[in-house]
């Protein structure tokens, strides 16, 4: 049974990791490609207008710089996007918690997808112009080898950072992306990308290495691609180390958010609901599942919603094809007959709080096994309510899997009363 389980858990992250891998990529589409490519060559710009004001105001130029500067900034840039990627996703926590066995770990992979193949693209790019034009005394052996290490290391800290940047905005310490543009605006001044180290007096040179450990992940990066010089080995392995025991830690703890998705007014009182059971495809009054125990508990997604599409959250959720079609396909039902110009495709923040609601409800109905609907129906439009009744009772006739809900008593009589 432990293995079966585990098994299990192990094929759930396997597909959480293909989902990251095709989250704003798959279906590819022209829009998608030609954004993928601009964001892998854009840092060409971005290096060649740095190395410019370099060469014509400073006197610092040549292509030895120019492919460190361009170097750095793709290092920088990856962890910079897999930062504002977990604050953007940051509320994939609390949705998919009912769904995924490892809420906190499938965010964070997902907040680094994109970001880990637009870094591997330009990293791959850059080492093939490298290893064909001969450029630097690197071998090509030297340049695989420690150029992996470095980018181990720095898949180690961006996972840490991805971590600490979806504790805070759960815990709403900040708001925007704001905060982490300007941390790396800092992080780019003290690191070795625009300066190399030989152009700062020996004292900065020496406290920028010994209290940056950016300064020792650049470093490693340009001995390994440019310079042909083994990386150093006493401080990196170390901060692995580190940034592996803070992320074990983080996730053992399973921290969420503290607040409920939940407006003020219904939050505040659960006075006058009554709960019902869904059986034969009738709703029941039934005292002994009152609390809903042993069921996972919903509540309506009127939070932060991630940014990303409601057909990707659904391929998230869903470790099948069958499943995600399955909720699409409830989705749609559930949808009224006025032609509303509203799709999956679009991003979930858009959606107005009744297309959120119908897609949560979509998501649940799909959803195998036990679910209770807790105050969802209080906030729904009436014929969105009617809609979702003829949905449960055709799906859930068959009374194997326990479909509670608990909403205000006006809308409980509702539904027992309601006939299709």
């Amino acid at each position: 049974m432990m293995s079966r389980r585990r098994h299990r858990e192990f094929m759930q992250l396997v597909h959480v990791v293909r989902a990251a891998l095709s989250f704003r990529i798959l279906p590819l589409t022209w829009r998608r490609a030609v954004l993928l490519l601009v964001s892998v060559f854009d840092v060409l710009l971005y290096a060649a207008a740095l190395s410019i004001v370099l060469s014509t105001i400073f006197s610092l130029g040549g292509m030895d710089r120019f492919i460190l500067l361009l170097l750095g900034l793709i290092v920088i840039r990856w962890s910079l996007g897999c930062a504002v990627q977990a604050s953007r996703l940051s509320a994939v926590v609390g949705i998919c918690r009912p769904f995924l066995r490892f809420p906190v770990l499938s965010t964070a992979i997902v907040a680094m997808g994109y970001p880990t193949v637009v870094f591997a693209l330009s990293w791959g790019f850059l080492l093939c112009v490298l290893v064909i034009s001969g450029l630097g005394d690197s071998s090509p052996g030297e340049i695989i080898l420690w150029g992996a290490y470095a980018v181990g290391v720095q898949a180690s800290w961006n996972f840490l950072l991805v971590l600490a940047v979806i504790y805070a905005r759960m815990r709403r310490w900040f708001l925007s992306e704001v905060p982490i543009f300007l941390g790396f605006a800092l992080f780019f001044i003290l690191s070795p990308v625009v300066y190399q180290f030989p152009d700062l007096p020996f004292t900065a040179s020496r406290i920028l290495t010994s209290f940056n450990p950016g300064s020792h992940l650049i470093a490693a990066y340009h001995n390994a691609m440019w310079y042909g010089l083994s990386p150093s080995l006493k401080v990196l392995p170390w901060t692995v180390l580190f940034a592996g025991a803070v992320s074990f830690a983080v996730l053992r703890t399973r921290f969420w958010p503290g607040r409920s998705a939940l407006p003020a007014s219904f939050a505040a009182t659960e006075s006058g609901r009554e709960t019902l059971a869904l059986r034969s495809g009738l709703w029941l009054h039934d005292r002994d599942a009152e609390a809903g125990n042993g069921l996972t508990r919903f509540s309506p997604w009127r939070g932060e919603l991630p940014w990303m599409s409601g057909r990707e959250l659904l391929r998230l959720l869903f470790d099948d094809k069958s499943g995600e079609a399955r909720a699409v396909r409830i989705f749609n039902g559930l949808s009224p007959r006025d032609q509303e110009d509203i799709t999956l495709d679009l991003p979930l923040p858009v959606f107005p709080d009744r297309i959120r609601d119908r897609l949560c409800c979509a998501a649940v109905l799909a959803r195998p096994g036990g679910a209770f609907l807790d105050q969802l129906l209080d906030l729904m439009e009436p014929d969105d309510i009617v809609e979702f009744n003829r949905a449960a009772r055709s799906l859930r006739e068959d009374a194997r899997a326990a479909l509670l809900v608990r909403a205000r008593a006006e809308i409980t009589q509702h539904l027992i009363r309601a006939r299709d």
